[in-house]
């Protein structure tokens, strides 16, 4: 339903001096009143839960994701391809190797393999957990040949991981340097 100019205008006039419009300023008092009721409601497991699935989605396994997959090369068949130089957001193929190949699934079950390997464990801190990276002991750049092989990876955490770029930098890495930096 389409409001006329009027309209909207007497709707515009009743808002004024209303204090619950969005927008407004908070006091930092507020703002901690605020904080300390989100973090309490944090600590609950079942509202962490709760809204990892909301603001992330939901996550499907392998098998529902092909069954997807598979229900939507049925769509394609029929109306037509929706991929590559036949999509709308085409913009002649700028997506970088690099990115292509850390989101392909081949990239994801290597990374899985090395974690599980590691039994999801820092090698450095050993911390089992928290936010982990399968670091690449030969350079993922200079080594293509080496990229998905299991022997070529390492689990590190975040803070680890920087720790070891900063120190040798992120050009000509090698396993001396990674085993003398988890000494």
């Amino acid at each position: 339903m389409k409001l006329s100019k009027k309209h909207r205008e007497r709707i515009s006039e009743s808002m004024k001096g209303n204090t619950n419009c969005v927008g407004r300023s908070l006091s930092k008092k507020t703002k901690r009143k605020i904080g300390k009721a989100r973090k309490k409601y944090f600590e609950n497991t079942k509202n962490r839960e709760f809204m990892r699935t909301v603001h992330l989605g939901t996550r499907f396994d392998k098998k529902h994701k092909e069954k997807i997959s598979d229900g939507m090369k049925e769509y394609y068949s029929k109306y037509g391809s929706r991929k590559g130089k036949e999509s709308h957001n085409w913009k002649g193929g700028v997506t970088s190797e690099n990115l292509i190949i850390r989101t392909s699934s081949k990239y994801e079950l290597w990374r899985k393999t090395v974690f599980e390997r590691d039994n999801y464990t820092c090698q450095k801190y050993k911390i089992r957990g928290r936010k982990l990276i399968a670091h690449h002991i030969k350079n993922f750049a200079q080594w293509p040949e080496l990229r998905f092989e299991i022997n070529n990876g390492s689990t590190l955490s975040d803070k680890a991981h920087r720790e070891f770029h900063r120190k040798y930098g992120i050009k000509s890495n090698n396993d001396i340097q990674l085993n003398e930096y988890l000494i």
